[in-house]
């Protein structure tokens, strides 16, 4: 529009705000002010150039006619309020004009554009407050689906007040591209929305309100990471979140933004709760815990300890069986010899002979007291140690894997087999099979939770728990048994 034009019937245009891509659509925003009420107001004007007739322009007035449509019988706090509509001609030029409420903000594409960098904290806030718009836009009757939301379309209020650290109220704007459940596409598909942020069955021309969280959620990343959805790596349609992110809220990225829409969140009240319960608890699976379980798992926000009973003895139990034993033996073979030569030192010693066989047996039933600890820290990495159940000192090795490294989480629920295959030969064996295994992977390198000796309730529990914390899915596996190798002269009869 040229700079002559500065004022359409009683709206005075003060100020461009359309981006590049909008104008040449044919489409225009001018921060503006209401001469007969003095308020400032967002116009919004599409000109149809019938001398340069194309399909694009007329998609382009179509949305122009639903944002205007829908947004009449919108009515939430976040959401620009319809102000006015009609068709005008600017400089011969058929025009259509909307004109709805002005919101003093920021963009959250501006902020971006600033080097701003936001925490965790504040992605959480905004989560929160989009969750609550989308809620009351996909329950309304129809249901209406944004379809491009993205930073530059997310304003940014101030804070409420003074003594108040985070953002005022976030605005979701721009209803350009707005969808409803009644709305048939008809001839070609007009794909709406902006690369990066929108799901692929977007793409398809099949718009849902996952595809809504879906694009909530890149948008949630980009602020949170400072990198654009397109630029960070994608493996089988899945986003490659930082390891960085607290995996609570990286868990809960990952199922915004999953790419079969069927694995999203049902809807974005589920998904508000989700976030909330995510925020309020460092564990979502205590529920899982077995109630006679004595594993015992410590959490907090950087570190996960799993203390786990040991079912084999320490090597100075082992050292005192064998003392015990060797007592057993002379008492039984030299009993009347021994019988004197104790109460003869026992006298002589004042009874310091009983106090010592008493302590020596004593000690015999903490061979089933000690515990492997395995402790999980973001800053450090892997290590593993032994203590005694009731006692608070671990004895550790050195720091393994970094944290980084963790690639994999691994349950084998364990099998049993009475025969495989080798060739064209079945072989038998009696009592084959694979023990249970809970273990955590760093490249080459593997750590073992609990071996074979857990229920398969604790094997659960330890696996959504560390799934959790890591930010990695537990991975179901069924891993091949080692099995002695039939001797071909037998016939494969197992003998």
């Amino acid at each position: 529009m040229k700079a002559a034009i500065q004022k359409i019937e009683r709206y005075s245009l003060q100020k461009e705000l359309s981006t590049e891509e909008r104008r040449r659509a044919g489409r225009q925003t001018f921060l503006a002010k209401d001469t007969s009420t003095q308020e400032p107001v967002v116009v919004k004007i599409i000109r149809i150039d019938q001398a340069v007739h194309t399909a694009d322009q007329w998609v382009e007035l179509k949305l122009f006619e639903r944002e205007s449509n829908i947004l009449q019988t919108l009515d939430h706090p976040t959401l620009p309020r319809y102000k006015d509509a009609f068709e005008t001609d600017i400089e011969g030029v058929r025009s259509f004009v909307l004109v709805q409420t002005y919101l003093e903000a920021d963009s959250l594409e501006t902020l971006l554009q600033s080097s701003k960098r936001f925490s965790e904290a504040e992605v959480l806030d905004i989560a929160k407050q989009l969750l609550t718009t989308l809620s009351y836009l996909h329950t309304q009757t129809p249901p209406v689906i944004h379809r491009d939301i993205k930073p530059s379309n997310i304003l940014v209020g101030s804070p409420r007040s003074e003594a108040d650290s985070g953002f005022g109220s976030i605005y979701l704007i721009d209803f350009g591209s707005i969808h409803t459940d009644l709305t048939k596409e008809s001839g070609t598909i007009t794909i709406v929305g902006s690369y990066g942020y929108i799901p692929l069955e977007q793409f398809a021309g099949r718009a849902t309100s996952a595809s809504d969280l879906y694009s909530l959620g890149m948008t949630l990343i980009h602020l949170v990471t400072g990198i654009h959805p397109a630029d960070i790596a994608h493996i089988n349609g899945k986003i490659q979140l930082p390891r960085s992110l607290q995996p609570a809220l990286a868990q809960w990225l990952e199922k915004m933004t999953h790419p079969d829409l069927n694995r999203r969140f049902d809807s974005a009240q589920q998904a508000l709760i989700a976030l909330q319960a995510k925020e309020h608890s460092q564990s979502r699976y205590h529920h899982l815990k077995p109630e006679d379980t004595e594993i015992v798992v410590e959490r907090g926000r950087d570190r996960i300890q799993i203390s786990i009973k040991d079912s084999e003895c320490n090597q100075s139990d082992l050292a005192r069986i064998i003392i015990i034993l060797i007592w057993l033996f002379v008492i039984f073979f030299q009993m009347p010899a021994l019988l004197f030569i104790i109460i003869l030192l026992d006298r002589i010693l004042k009874r310091r002979i009983e106090s010592f066989i008493i302590q020596l047996f004593k000690g015999l039933p903490d061979c089933w007291k000690w515990q492997v600890v395995v402790e999980i820290d973001r800053k450090r990495g892997i290590r593993i140690g032994t203590r005694r159940q009731n006692q608070t000192a671990v004895k550790w090795q050195k720091w393994a894997s970094h944290f980084t490294d963790i690639d994999l989480l691994a349950y084998n629920p364990g099998y049993k087999f009475n025969s495989y295959t080798q060739g064209d030969q079945t072989i038998r064996q009696s009592g084959g099979g694979v023990l249970p295994e809970l273990s955590v992977h760093a490249g080459e390198l593997s750590y073992p939770i609990g071996l074979s000796q857990l229920s398969t309730a604790e094997y659960w529990w330890l696996g959504q728990e560390l799934s959790d914390f890591i930010g990695l899915e537990l991975q179901t596996i069924y891993p091949m048994p080692i099995v002695t190798v039939a001797d071909n002269t037998c016939g494969g009869c197992g003998c």
